[in-house]
């Protein structure tokens, strides 16, 4: 509030001139505030200014005033939007499977962590599955690589189908997945792990059936 009383203080003291202080006050306002608030800001800064420039007489330079300020506030949100893109892209890389979508272990070992400290601070129970594909070098042997890389996309295909929103699937080694369950007990778990066992014993696979083992703590 009081960067735009001194810009409409500046506005009408010094006319045109006053209204180069827009800009830099553009730029202050998406640094400073959320995405919400610097767009609020602008924009009324925005309306402000043109309104003060063309009562004041000076028509040309509000137009001018009007479109280079609209200019920068849709440079800046582009910029804004293409950075946030970004930032959740490496974001999700760094969180993330690159194979199969999965979380990596990197982010179980803090959803593990934050399990424990709930358990420790509201009782809240959890359960972990630890599965993998049985025999998986011998997919890879028989069938190559690209079939075992195909196996491991539709296992984890498979399991994410039958997820909660709050479950978490990781994979922490080359065949090996490990299933975070939220306020779960163990006998539930074992009922997941069963249903995915078995979910994928019936699925008809390209190269052949596959199988998996399952553990639940």
């Amino acid at each position: 509030m009081p960067v735009v009383a001194a810009v409409t203080l500046s506005l009408e003291h010094d006319g045109p001139s006053g209204a180069f202080w827009c800009y830099p006050f553009v730029v202050f306002a998406y640094v400073a505030l959320s995405r919400t608030g610097a767009a609020v800001a602008s924009v009324a800064i925005f309306v402000v200014a043109t309104a003060m420039l063309a009562r004041n007489g000076d028509g040309p330079a509000a137009l001018r005033f009007f479109a280079s300020l609209g200019l920068t506030l849709v440079v800046v949100n582009m910029a804004l939007s293409t950075i946030t893109g970004l930032r959740r892209q490496l974001t999700d890389r760094a969180m993330r499977d690159p194979l199969t979508g999965a979380f990596n272990r990197r982010h179980m070992d803090v959803c593990l962590a934050d399990a424990v400290e709930r358990l420790g601070r509201t009782g809240a129970p959890a359960s972990v599955v630890l599965f993998d594909v049985d025999h998986f070098k011998r997919i890879n042997d028989l069938h190559g690589h690209a079939a075992g890389d195909a196996v491991l996309v539709g296992l984890a295909s498979l399991v994410r189908g039958r997820l909660r929103r709050l479950d978490v699937l990781c994979r922490v080694g080359g065949e090996e997945f490990v299933l975070l369950l939220p306020d779960t007990r163990s006998a539930e778990a074992r009922l997941v792990a069963e249903q995915i066992r078995m979910l994928v014993a019936s699925e008809p696979w390209p190269g052949g059936p596959v199988t998996v083992s399952a553990g639940v703590s």
